[in-house]
């Protein structure tokens, strides 16, 4: 994204959107493949073995309330901190978010705690078996501190997961337009890293990777992932991925739009409304085939090199 100059904001809503819907375009090649050759969204993630008797894990997770597990059944599957307690029941499941949204019904393997992972961490050194690490584009200054710490907190052959996305959105077919809703919510994200110093670029900057190898972790494994926006997909797989994030950004679209716009842009709230209606619009458009980049990093903790 370059530094150019900030978008006009719209000045009226669109007119509503024609009852009849038009038939939408192919979708990119990338994302319509059938067959087990199609890139799983969850498929190459390191995954923790199951403790058995007598075994222990000392899980730590950061942001979202998620951690990863493996159902043997089903394979690896996305799973918050309860379900990877419950899953693991001989594992000590520690969750850590900056905000007091978790849940009071727990197993009794697991607990939450209020606490900012920016700050220094207070668990000492070689704790944790495994540290997954997400969503926390936007909110962190100094990713590589952000790393070192987990390095620190991590035992020998331990591992540490990190999930990110890109705030930018993309399509492989050219319909994010330049100058579109699509484009300029990109823009705001992108010059709003820089304004704030706390970057929503960490997966177009390749940040993940770098600080990893810079904190001295090894076996450093990427998969890319693109999440689509709204249900355009031809495959089953992807077209549940596209209405599940669809319908996340539209249940809080004026939370991340308001204070982003008004502070980056100088935009008004009647200004932001307006765009948010185009927003919306365009989302809904099963004719723009636009995507996230996600990445997961995942590293180990070589055992060669044990804090002391």
């Amino acid at each position: 994204m370059s530094d150019k100059a900030p978008p006009s904001a719209p000045t009226t809503a669109p007119a509503p959107a024609p009852t009849e819907t038009p038939a939408p375009a192919p979708a990119p090649a990338e994302l319509v493949s059938a067959g087990a050759s199609a890139p799983s969204a969850t498929s190459g993630i390191l995954e923790p073995e199951p403790a058995n008797e007598g075994q222990s894990l000392v899980v730590f997770g950061i942001g979202r309330e998620t951690v990863s597990g493996s159902d043997q059944r089903h394979g690896p599957e996305r799973l918050g901190c309860s379900d990877f307690a419950d899953e693991y029941p001989n594992a000590e499941v520690i969750g850590t978010d900056i905000s007091p949204i978790q849940p009071s019904w727990i197993p009794p393997n697991l607990r939450f705690e209020i606490d900012d992972a920016t700050l220094p961490w207070t668990f000492g050194s070689n704790v944790f078996d495994y540290i997954h690490m997400r969503y926390l584009f936007g909110s962190i200054s100094d990713w590589q501190a952000l790393f070192d710490q987990a390095y620190a907190a991590c035992k020998p052959d331990g591992w540490v997961e990190s999930f990110e996305m890109s705030s930018v959105a993309r399509s492989d077919d050219d319909s994010v337009k330049e100058g579109s809703a699509l484009e300029t919510w990109s823009e705001a994200f992108v010059q709003g890293g820089k304004k704030f110093g706390r970057s929503f670029t960490i997966v177009d900057e390749d940040v993940q990777q770098k600080c990893m190898e810079k904190s001295g972790f090894t076996d450093i494994a990427v998969k890319d992932i693109k999440c689509p926006i709204g249900p355009w997909a031809r495959e089953k797989k992807y077209k549940e991925m596209g209405m599940y994030s669809r319908a996340a950004l539209e249940a809080d679209i004026e939370g991340y739009v308001l204070m982003m716009f008004s502070t980056v842009f100088g935009w008004e709230k009647e200004q932001i409304q307006a765009y948010i209606a185009l927003l919306r619009r365009q989302i809904r458009d099963p004719n723009v085939h636009c995507y996230y980049r996600m990445r997961i990093s995942n590293m180990v903790y070589p055992p060669s090199l044990v804090l002391k």
